[in-house]
């Protein structure tokens, strides 16, 4: 039986890599006061992204990755990270995989990184989670 991860693992690299030049493609001179190593961090990040995605897409259940996004605003926001970048690098993300993933893999991991952005979206979203608590 194959799994997500399984579809995901030969993507996982070209992906990383695509968002990661796309991200300084559009955010570059921001991100320039990071030195070279903001890149090779840029693309762990987006490594960690999938892994959390990929558990989600598994479980077929956003919760995890909507936790971890909600986490992850609070951690890039410490970091001085506007929050259109994680927006923007969930979309490519979603694209990339989408084009590359089959048809029902693809609209999984598109249904998970809709929820994601949408919790990021929502007036609420600093109150809807801290640290793996939900506040309904």
């Amino acid at each position: 039986m194959s799994t997500f991860a399984d579809a995901l693992q030969p993507w996982r690299e070209p992906c990383a890599t695509h968002v990661t030049h796309a991200i300084y493609a559009r955010h570059g001179e921001v991100l320039e006061r990071f030195g070279p190593a903001g890149r090779q961090h840029c693309r762990l990040d987006i490594l960690r992204h999938l892994d959390y995605l990929a558990v989600a897409v598994e479980v077929n259940d956003s919760t995890p990755f909507v936790q971890y996004v909600l986490w992850l605003q609070d951690v890039l926001g410490g970091r001085g990270v506007p929050l259109a970048h994680l927006v923007f690098s969930l979309e490519l993300i979603a694209g990339f995989l989408t084009e590359n993933l089959p048809d029902e893999a693809g609209a999984r991991l598109q249904s998970v990184v809709d929820a994601g952005t949408a919790c990021l979206a929502a007036p609420q979203a600093k109150a809807l989670a801290r640290y793996g608590l939900t506040r309904l």
